[in-house]
């Protein structure tokens, strides 16, 4: 892969996370509103954006969406964590 291909990849990847925090951000808030999602509670948000991850994500584009998305949460008392991939297996 050269680095142009990596860099469109890792773009694209950015803008599809970047694109579903609002949603994630209103089910989550939604959730916690009608008490479903209890205070103190570890909340895993998972985005699946038709990529694979990358570990570790590559470059501060992730980083800063993370701590964006952290951020949209203060003052909530829960604990968050924010994972981004290319699907979800619920078990």
């Amino acid at each position: 892969m050269t680095d142009t291909e990596a860099t469109s990849a890792g773009n694209e990847r950015y803008a599809r996370a970047s694109d579903c925090m609002r949603q994630l951000e209103a089910s989550i808030k939604a959730f916690i509103e009608r008490g479903a999602i209890p205070v103190g509670a570890l909340v895993i948000a998972c985005a699946c954006v038709g990529r694979t991850q990358q570990i570790p994500y590559p470059g501060a584009d992730f980083l800063k969406l993370s701590a964006s998305f952290r951020e949209r949460f203060e003052g909530i008392p829960i604990r968050l964590r924010l994972v981004i991939n290319n699907s979800l297996t619920l078990s």
